[in-house]
């Protein structure tokens, strides 16, 4: 009985190896080919095109932070000079100045030019005194700045008044400190109350304006 079934698997056998060995026919082989070539093969990307893509996503990066960098600290100037023009806004209307030896008028406007850029626009306060000067607290670029102009009293046609530009150091509700940045004066306002200020320039006496 046992090697009646093991004649049979090595019958078995044998006829498979005959199968295993038996080479495919051409046409067989032309099938095969045929498959594989229409199977879809993955697309690979040049090596030389990957650094440029790098390149560019970096240089998108770079500009983006930039730009927040920059409307960022945009931001942060103009709440700047909001709070600097918001704590000198009690110098506009008619005031007068008192003196042994002049009386004086000024007279601030506020006033606004058009916006230079979006959102940016140059407003200040200007002021004549008796027809001799001129002072303006003009807020530009976001920086409080104090311009002092005293008319030309010579006879010349053509002279040019003699100005001086003080740009803010610092202030609080109450004084104003600007610095000339060509002769290094200082101007000082002050807020004495909502109805008197005072404004020294230099090392002369101040002026105390009143309502």
């Amino acid at each position: 009985m046992e090697e009646n079934e093991k004649d049979i698997f090595e019958q078995l056998f044998r006829e498979q190896e005959v199968l295993v060995e038996e080479s495919p026919s051409p046409q067989l082989w032309e099938r095969l080919e045929k498959k594989l070539d229409a199977r879809p093969r993955p697309k690979r990307r040049p090596p030389m095109l990957q650094l440029p893509v790098t390149i560019l996503i970096l240089i998108v990066l770079v500009l983006a932070t930039l730009v927040v960098w920059i409307w960022t600290h945009q931001h942060e100037l103009r709440l700047k000079g909001q709070k600097q023009w918001a704590a000198i806004e009690f110098i506009a209307g008619n005031w007068v100045c008192d003196t042994n030896k002049s009386h004086i008028v000024l007279n601030f406007e506020q006033k606004a030019k058009e916006p230079l850029f979006i959102g940016q626009r140059e407003t200040f306060f200007e002021g004549e005194a008796t027809g001799e000067s001129t002072m303006l607290v003009l807020l530009k670029n976001h920086q409080l700045q104090l311009v002092v102009s005293e008319k030309n009293k010579g006879k010349e046609k053509n002279a040019y008044p003699k100005t001086a530009i003080f740009n803010i150091q610092t202030y609080d509700s109450n004084h104003f400190i600007f610095k000339n940045k060509d002769d290094f004066e200082i101007a000082v306002l002050e807020k004495i109350n909502n109805q008197h200020f005072s404004l020294k320039i230099g090392v002369g006496s101040p002026f105390v304006f009143k309502r």
